[in-house]
């Protein structure tokens, strides 16, 4: 015979476990609940911790770089600046004795920061210094390229020097600024 006593404690000991099996229940699936918050947190952290890096990174690059960058806008005209280059250009042209003139001068737009400033130049003057501008013009330290040139002889003077006219094709990369 089971005594009074024992049926109590076996009820309440069944109680006692099924209530331990529901607390254990219910704290796992807390914890479940919360473990899902915490990697999308970690995630979130991990996407933000990912970009800070990048910018980072980028930051240092554009310091490493600066100098170079300087460097190169030098190389580079901006629209401000093609009056000035011309007339550094046609200055220039005139300590080499010849007569230049702007024959054309044409903004074609590019893709993305740059353009390109197409220029035609004419000139009059001695073949020797002809040449010498040509050789100038070649060796422009601006992102340029000679298109094309084209002379013929105009006159031989009374020495015998023979005098050329012409014309010669720039084409000058120029900053746009959108």
């Amino acid at each position: 015979m089971i005594l009074k006593n024992t049926k109590i404690s076996l009820a309440l000991s069944i109680l006692f476990v099924i209530g331990s099996a529901g607390v254990f229940g219910v704290s796992l699936y807390l914890i479940s609940k919360k473990s899902t918050e915490l990697n999308t947190q970690v995630a979130a952290i991990a996407e933000s911790t990912a970009v800070t890096e990048e910018y980072n990174k980028l930051n240092v690059l554009l310091e490493d770089t600066e100098s170079e960058r300087t460097k190169l806008k030098e190389f580079i005209l901006s629209e401000s600046e093609i009056i000035n280059f011309l007339s550094e250009v046609e200055k220039i042209s005139r300590s080499f004795g010849l007569k230049v003139e702007t024959n054309s001068l044409n903004v074609v737009e590019g893709s993305g920061f740059f353009d390109t400033l197409e220029l035609e130049l004419g000139f009059v003057g001695e073949a020797k210094q002809v040449f010498k501008f040509l050789e100038f013009v070649e060796a422009l330290p601006y992102a340029s390229t000679v298109a094309g040139y084209s002379y013929s002889i105009k006159t031989t003077t009374l020495d015998g020097r023979d005098e050329l006219t012409g014309a010669v094709q720039l084409r000058v990369q120029i900053h746009s600024y959108e």
